[in-house]
């Protein structure tokens, strides 16, 4: 969708949504989200905390800024449950059992490629024949001034 029709505005406007969850009993606020798509269909997802066990009743309500007369509301009919009465038990596919964390693997110490193992093997020797050659040049060195000595 592209811009509203709004001639007065200073600058182009897009159709914004507002979701606002409302307490009618205890007459308060509990959450509220911006939606800012510009699609047909948006999605949102609104997070709260449910005060107290028991039953509600609180209102959804979708405010359109740009078009006087489609907000809509709906109330919900929903009960907060007690710690002990949630299942927070957590299911795992079989497939995905044997799927390791990379702090798992980086704690069980898994091979490295052998691709690596072999540069770290050619640099230990290109560095020992560098060594090598220095000794033989400093021991050379040291005969050359014994013998002009």
């Amino acid at each position: 969708a592209g811009p509203v029709h709004a001639p007065f505005f200073p600058v182009v406007k897009h159709e914004e949504w507002w979701l606002l969850v409302y307490d009618k009993r205890g007459r308060r606020m509990i959450a509220a989200d911006l939606v800012l798509g510009t699609g047909r269909v948006c999605k949102s997802s609104v997070n709260f905390i449910v005060p107290r066990p028991g039953d509600f009743e609180w209102s959804v309500i979708a405010m359109c800024d740009s078009y006087a007369g489609l907000d809509v509301t709906l109330d919900v009919h929903f009960r907060g449950k007690k710690k002990s009465e949630v299942d927070r038990s957590i299911f795992i596919h079989p497939e995905d059992a044997e799927i390791r964390s990379f702090f798992e693997e980086l704690m069980m110490g898994l091979d490295q490629d052998h691709e690596s193992d072999s540069e770290d093997e050619e640099d230990d020797s290109a560095r020992e024949q560098q060594m090598l050659k220095r000794d033989a040049k400093k021991a050379a060195g040291a005969a050359a001034v014994e013998a002009a000595a």
